[in-house]
């Protein structure tokens, strides 16, 4: 299993190839749109200077995105590049290490039941769950019993 910050490494590893290549194409595409209003560029009818005008404006569009997507690129990678340098002891914090599984007798967890409730040991546990939790090393009749 990979460790906490090859996990971060490699998502942003692929969050920034994403943004580039719809950076890429926002950029083609933009390019594209300018090349195509250059054709409306001697025409004098409102229907075309419409439609050159949507061009354009699809073309400024497209070139936004783009260069969002190449800020959020560059983002991906620098973050990337942060968490392979980072210390492990700064990622293994993000990781809790103090998780018990269960805990058939431990001093600080007490049961404390309400008023008229049954008791652990009275509660009938259908056998298909009984098995659902099992820890290895440890008698399953122990965990049903205490």
């Amino acid at each position: 299993m990979a460790s906490m910050r090859e996990h971060l490494a490699s998502m942003h590893k692929k969050m920034a190839e994403h943004h580039t290549a719809s950076a890429n194409f926002h950029a083609t595409a933009a390019s594209h749109f300018q090349k195509l209003a250059g054709h409306f560029k001697k025409a004098d009818v409102d229907a075309e200077n419409s439609a050159k005008t949507d061009l354009e404006t699809l073309s400024h569009l497209h070139a936004q995105q783009g260069a969002q997507h190449s800020a959020m690129s560059e983002f991906h990678s620098d973050c990337g590049d942060k968490c392979m340098k980072g210390a492990t002891d700064e990622l293994s914090k993000l990781v809790p290490t103090n998780i018990r599984g269960t805990i058939p007798s431990h001093p600080e967890h007490t049961l404390v039941p309400r008023h008229g409730q049954r008791t652990t040991s009275s509660l009938p546990v259908d056998s298909q769950f009984q098995k659902l939790f099992s820890v290895p090393g440890i008698d399953d009749s122990d965990l049903l019993t205490q």
